[in-house]
């Protein structure tokens, strides 16, 4: 175990994945949208000086028409404000929009409301570094057990999978990082089961969320399964991290 700082930022590495659409707009700003495979998520960048910055997205939309030409619109939510990349691809043209504000469902370059960008290739990316989303950690879950210990889950607030889950436990002075064998969550609203290792066991501690038919949440406890016995333990909402504490890191 070392001593750590799990809730601090750390922007992940990142490389370019295919790109749908590049284009540069009349002030020289170029914009990309890509996605690093088939199953990921789209992407947003925009050029900075000698930098290309990934922007939160914070929607998409497609459209696929009969003539082959697909639609995407990528809304992104940058810095200094929001704003719209609406691409259009097909066998032998590209087009590129960027437009202020979010377009939700705009799929139309020539309807929209906005600056039709120059498309360029991959080599005008070449000169700029790449920097991606900042790394915040986001707190998925926080409770206490009933001898005072404190429990907290976290995970990347971007970009993150079950397997990036980790769990800490322990008095405030000293949270123990606890090696994660398995995260499951249902499909009934968020319910999750977490399997942990909790000394010579294997633990397993269950998050419920299930809805209540009007809009609310029923509050249910949490529950930790040793394999000896089940412990209740109260669920912090919203999740935070406990003041003062003090973490050991499995790495």
């Amino acid at each position: 175990m070392v001593k750590c700082d799990p809730l601090g930022a750390a922007p992940a590495p990142i490389a370019l994945g295919e790109a749908i659409a590049i284009g540069r707009a009349s002030d020289g700003t170029l914009y990309l949208i890509e996605r690093p495979d088939e199953s990921s998520e789209y992407r947003a960048f925009e050029s900075s000086g000698s930098s290309l910055v990934r922007h939160v997205v914070a929607g998409t939309g497609e459209g696929h028409d009969a003539d082959g030409t697909d639609h995407y619109n990528i809304l992104v939510d940058s810095a200094a404000d929001g704003f719209t990349l609406i691409a259009e691809v097909s066998r032998d043209r590209r087009r590129m929009l960027v437009a202020p504000g979010w377009l939700a469902k705009q799929l139309d370059i020539d309807a929209a409301q906005g600056e039709e960008l120059e498309i360029v290739g991959k080599e005008a990316l070449e000169p700029l570094t790449l920097h991606n989303l900042p790394g915040d950690v986001h707190i998925e879950y926080s409770a206490a057990l009933p001898d005072g210990e404190r429990l907290v889950v976290v995970r990347p607030e971007y970009d993150a999978s079950y397997e990036q889950f980790r769990l800490f436990l322990g008095p405030r002075e000293r949270m123990e990082e606890r090696e994660v064998f398995a995260v499951n969550r249902s499909k009934d609203g968020g319910s999750t089961h977490i399997e942990f290792q909790l000394g010579a066991r294997r633990a397993d501690v269950f998050f419920p969320h299930r809805f209540d038919g009007m809009g609310g949440v029923v509050d249910e406890p949490v529950t930790l399964d040793d394999g000896g016995t089940t412990l209740e333990l109260a669920l912090d909402r919203p999740p935070a991290a406990p003041e003062g504490a003090s973490y050991r890191c499995l790495r």
